[in-house]
């Protein structure tokens, strides 16, 4: 009977610490030329379609308190998915009806199926974002938007993983406090 109740626990707790856990990029810390320390996440997919991916990073940089978001859009491979970033990009978040924007930093333009850039994340914005679910963001490229749903406003009950997915910052952003 014990045995039995032990093992009903480990099954119902264990996915939910697996998605509280930090889980940190092993190639983060010192770096050998800058002698930059940083702390980082691994890249999380946050949502997956026939239209692409995007993943999010969040990067800390302790000798100025600073923190990134990384964001990578990986585009399906064929020549009508090329997309750029250009110093007009920008990625804007959406919960409720509050929409923030957050600006790229690398004001070149990147063209390519796979695109990296970052924003700084502002105290104002973290504490926004450790307290709102993200329902849904847009992405705009130099040759337009592309938006990305995570929670689906017309049901009411959201599927575990996309709540999860829609928590991201919430769970992220505790594991540099």
């Amino acid at each position: 009977m014990m045995k039995t109740i032990l093992i009903v626990l480990c099954l119902t707790m264990f996915p939910a610490a697996m998605y509280s856990q930090c889980d940190w990029d092993k190639s983060s810390g010192k770096d050998p030329f800058t002698g930059l320390v940083t702390r980082a996440t691994v890249w999380e997919n946050i949502v997956r379609s026939t239209s692409g991916s995007v993943s999010f990073k969040i990067v800390e940089f302790p000798q100025d308190t600073s923190i990134y978001l990384y964001v990578k859009v990986s585009l399906p491979q064929n020549v009508s998915s090329i997309r750029c970033f250009n110093d007009e990009s920008l990625i804007m978040l959406k919960s409720g009806e509050i929409v923030k924007s957050l600006d790229f930093e690398d004001d070149e333009v990147d063209c390519g199926t796979i695109l990296i850039n970052s924003c700084e994340l502002t105290p104002e914005m973290i504490e926004f974002l450790k307290q709102n679910p993200i329902e849904m963001f847009r992405i705009v490229f130099a040759e337009g938007q592309k938006d990305f749903t995570i929670l689906d406003p017309d049901r009411k009950r959201q599927p575990e993983y996309y709540q999860m997915k829609a928590d991201y910052f919430i769970r992220t952003l505790k594991c540099f406090e």
